[in-house]
């Protein structure tokens, strides 16, 4: 997986949800934006077991920002680059 130009072994990513699951907290993980072209968001991990405060904070986020945002066609977006798809009202 290539990051700013520099190759990353794909199981890298697990390392944030090992933060939390390690610990044995509740977390979530949700979509807030686009930057650069590509999908955006943040991890939440809450106090012990408070699986719900973690939810709830979730959800103000989500209400905040008004929800996740549109998905990319994974066949166009590989063909035409997302960050065009991003410009193209419409077509997301």
């Amino acid at each position: 997986m290539a990051v700013g130009g520099e190759e990353f072994p794909y199981l890298y990513q697990l390392l944030w949800a090992e933060l939390a699951t390690t610990c044995g907290l509740p977390a979530t993980v949700i979509p807030i934006g686009v930057a650069d072209g590509l999908p955006s968001g943040v991890q939440i991990i809450g106090p012990e077991f408070e699986d719900r405060t973690a939810l709830a904070f979730a959800r103000g986020i989500e209400q905040e920002f008004g929800g996740s945002p549109p998905r990319l066609a994974t066949r166009e977006a590989h063909e035409r680059g997302a960050s065009e798809l991003l410009r193209s009202p419409g077509r997301i």
